[in-house]
């Protein structure tokens, strides 16, 4: 469960950091917008010695994923976060 816990945490720093830097780059004169899906590298250990922490935070970033393009829709922007999961298998290579 605090793996869980530290996981969401974490996404949902990142995702704040990330939207408050949208909201400095939509104040200012930039006028380049994302636009579709925005692919995000996530690399756990879903299986191997280490696969139930893997998968835990996998879920914890999932999780974050959704409720951030939830947000996106409900502030009218026209891209969304995707991930691409890659299994690490437990290896250090």
């Amino acid at each position: 469960m605090k793996t869980i816990t530290f996981a969401i945490t974490l996404a949902v720093f990142g995702l704040v950091a990330g939207v408050s830097s949208m909201d400095a780059a939509a104040q200012s004169d930039d006028t380049s917008t994302l636009e579709g899906d925005v692919n995000i590298g996530v690399i756990y250990p879903l299986s191997g010695d280490l696969a139930e922490r893997g998968t835990h935070r996998l879920a914890g970033a999932e999780l974050g994923a959704v409720d951030f393009n939830e947000y996106l829709a409900s502030i009218g922007m026209d891209w969304q976060l995707v991930l691409n999961v890659e299994d690490t298998e437990t290896k250090p290579t």
